[in-house]
């Protein structure tokens, strides 16, 4: 198997609800650096369950 090959697999079984998912939480920590570790997990719980609802529409 080459290099190619290997980056073509990766690419197709990307789960992009959860690509989704990791762009949100970290837009949400560099835009709100300052916010409380209770702030970022709620954050992210509700990221979460907002990449879900895409993978369903999606």
């Amino acid at each position: 198997m080459s290099p190619e090959d290997d980056t073509n697999f990766l690419l197709k079984e990307l789960n992009w609800g959860f690509a989704l998912w990791l762009i949100l939480v970290v837009l949400w920590n560099f835009g709100y650096p300052s916010a409380s570790p209770i702030l970022d997990v709620i954050a992210t719980v509700v990221l979460f369950f907002a990449s879900k609802t895409f993978r369903s529409v999606v």
